[in-house]
């Protein structure tokens, strides 16, 4: 017997390959039939694999982009929301600099300017409705 070195410093005996060790897994493969198959669990780990990409790929990319998406234009909105909004103040107050003596009339062509917008967007709308 060949005795290899273990380890711990204790050497165990190493078993012989031969007949009988074939004759013995031969024996133990035919009685497990498609489970002494050694590549099953590489088999069975890659159809997981597969149907996790199927899933990911049709479900998950989907929803993840359609979350982007709206995150994306939620911030948008909210920027160009607070862009306007600062570019009226602005105009606003040039408006008042401008007509110093009379702030009125700042406030009239800051009206009609909104009116006008207002009247803009709800003409679309009652269009798009009929």
């Amino acid at each position: 017997m060949d005795d290899a070195p273990h380890p711990g410093g204790v050497s165990e005996p190493r078993p012989k390959e031969g007949r009988l060790r074939s004759i013995a897994e031969r024996d133990s493969r035919a009685d497990l039939g498609v489970l002494g198959d050694p590549a099953l669990a590489v088999k069975v780990v890659d159809r997981i694999d597969g149907a996790i990409d199927i899933v990911r790929k049709r479900v998950v990319r989907p929803i993840e982009r359609a979350a982007t998406a709206v995150a994306l234009g939620l911030l948008a909105v909210i920027a160009g929301s607070a862009a306007l909004i600062l570019i009226l103040i602005g105009v606003f107050r040039l408006a008042s600099e401008l007509f110093s003596p009379y702030e009125w009339i700042a406030h009239a062509i800051l009206g009609v300017l909104l009116v006008t917008v207002g009247i803009f967007v709800f003409w679309k709308k009652a269009f798009r409705e009929n």
